[in-house]
């Protein structure tokens, strides 16, 4: 079942205007003319709409590639869902499209279930060192925690951490 709102055509298009918040987890069939059927599950996340920036966590410092990632714990801190989106900046406060592992560069979002939490990071994979910070909309309480790794071949691993809680 899709979020209320939302319906699947026989094409397979998504429409609609969802009318709750909060992470669906689906399933969609397909049968060919052989009549052989494929199932795959898939999970869609409605944010709260008109996220504002004004009061974002504001999260100091982000870090990726040349050894270095950035990972990145956020918690709702509500009773109730949360939606939440990342923006990054570069150090001259230039729009920045970090890379994301497993996700879309530049694109950390989602909605947390009350006391929930959830990890993510960047990817590793930049050709040369990219610093900046991020900043984090939520539609109600969260706490995020980014953590910056260092990891080369034959060195302990290095740490660091930067924190902020939306009020």
């Amino acid at each position: 079942v899709l979020p209320s709102g939302l319906s699947l055509s026989s094409a397979g298009v998504i429409s609609g205007t969802p009318n709750v918040v909060g992470t669906t987890t689906f399933t969609i069939s397909t049968t060919d003319s052989a009549n052989v059927s494929v199932n795959q599950t898939f999970s869609i996340a409605i944010l709260a709409s008109g996220l504002s920036f004004t009061n974002a966590v504001r999260v100091p410092h982000m870090v990726d590639g040349g050894n270095f990632v950035t990972q990145y714990a956020i918690v709702n801190l509500e009773q109730t869902p949360v939606s939440y989106r990342f923006r990054f900046w570069d150090d001259t406060g230039a729009a920045l499209n970090a890379p994301i592992a497993n996700g879309a560069n530049g694109d950390i979002a989602g909605v947390l279930q009350p006391g929930a939490a959830v990890f993510a990071q960047t990817a590793g994979t930049s050709a040369a060192l990219t610093q900046g910070w991020a900043e984090v909309a939520s539609s109600g309480r969260i706490g995020v925690t980014g953590v910056l790794r260092f990891s080369a071949a034959g060195l302990s691993d290095q740490l660091a951490s930067v924190s902020g809680v939306q009020s």
